[in-house]
């Protein structure tokens, strides 16, 4: 078994150092994926969201209230409309993220005492825009009304301390968890990247494994082994899996030391969950070729599986608030198993206990792949499919 095992590898290590398609497809393409996505959510938060302006009043209240608006980071005001219905025109094409509208005798009615309403109009088709907006408008306004009450207490002879105590009685104190800068490139990419690596493992296992037999040459390949399947398997498969072991270092290096992302724990312990997910793909990958009755169909179980486990994996939406049914028929995929281990242990910091079940349940496709190892060393002793 020992001969032929490494026959098998070393011939398939020349292949694939050989081949530049298949270096590309198994180094080139994921680093470069990986790139691509560090610099789409390189600026981490959203800002500077296109804002039309209407100030109707045109007094130093309320040119008081658009410099704040404009001072933080979300609002922009660099559309310039003519009127109230040319600006809501752009915010139903598209054209604009929202509209501020400040009407007029905002100033008289806050010094007289009187309530003033300020509108803000969001394209709910946009929720990031529009909740970003609508946060950072709601914040402002409150902050600039609570100003003009305290100094107008403080005109009333209120002292400075008292005042803001009347104004604001509660005073928060916030801390964001796990992100505390609110990174979107932190919470987008982390899953992100395992997917895009799971997607690529299964795939090339898929076309490694199924094209001897879909050419008929899959008898040489058993015989190289010497007549040991599980030899000619592993034989064929290790040299992908090491490349692949490679690319899934370097994604961790990348998103946790390049990037910045959060790691609470040691960067080994990520690395050998990548590794763990790496080998549990190409489980499931031999499964599909097992099972399948052609090289074509095995690719399209594959890409069909992958994609449905980023769905089910429930990432941006908590799998808890999904009907139970669904909540039962994510657990079926890896990647949700992986990612909530991934998450609970690189990112919170977890203790092991908490995360092992999800761990354990990644076992649960090696015996999947040996119930389906039988079908496969029949198409290999055949050497072909059907």
């Amino acid at each position: 078994m020992k001969n032929g095992f490494w026959k098998v590898f070393f011939y398939e290590w020349q292949i694939l150092i050989r081949s530049p398609k298949k270096l590309f497809l198994c180094l080139g393409l994921p680093l470069l994926i990986f790139f691509f996505f560090g610099q789409l959510f390189q600026a981490g938060t959203p800002h500077s969201f296109k804002t039309a302006l209407i100030d109707y009043d045109q007094t130093p209240t309320s040119r008081q209230i658009v410099r704040a608006l404009q001072s933080t980071p979300e609002i922009d005001f660099s559309a310039q409309p003519s009127d109230e219905f040319e600006a809501k025109k752009w915010l139903q094409r598209g054209d604009i993220y929202a509209l501020i509208v400040i009407p007029q005798g905002v100033q008289r009615n806050l010094l007289g005492g009187q309530q003033s309403e300020i509108q803000c109009y969001t394209n709910g088709q946009f929720l990031l825009p529009a909740g970003n907006i609508q946060k950072a408008f709601s914040t402002t306004v409150a902050m600039v009304s609570a100003g003009i009450d305290i100094e107008k207490r403080k005109k009333k002879g209120q002292e400075d301390h008292w005042a803001r105590t009347e104004v604001q009685p509660i005073k928060l104190d916030l801390h964001n968890l796990y992100n505390p800068y609110s990174n979107y490139g932190y919470y987008l990419i982390t899953p992100f990247l395992p997917f895009m690596l799971e997607m690529l493992v299964v795939i090339m296992s898929i076309y490694i494994i199924a094209t001897p037999l879909k050419y008929g040459f899959a008898k040489q390949w058993l015989r190289m082994s010497g007549e040991n399947s599980w030899a000619a398997l592993w034989g064929k498969l290790l040299p992908y899996t090491l490349v692949f072991c490679l690319v899934g270092w370097f994604m961790n290096f990348y998103l946790f030391r390049v990037i910045g992302t959060p790691l609470q724990v040691p960067m080994w312990n990520v690395v050998l969950m990548t590794f763990v997910l790496i080998l549990t793909h190409q489980f499931v990958a031999v499964f599909f070729v097992s099972i399948a009755r052609d090289m074509r169909t095995a690719l399209t179980f594959g890409g069909g599986f992958c994609a449905l486990c980023f769905s089910f994996g429930a990432y941006t939406f908590p799998i808890e608030g999904l009907p139970r049914f669904i909540q039962d028929i994510s657990n079926i995929f890896p990647y949700t198993h992986f990612i909530k281990y991934f998450v609970a242990r690189a990112i919170k910091g977890i203790p092991m206990d908490y995360a092992l079940p999800n761990l354990m349940a990644l076992g649960v496709y090696f015996v999947l792949f040996l119930c389906a190892y039988p079908l496969f060393v029949k198409k290999l002793n055949r050497g072909s499919y059907e």
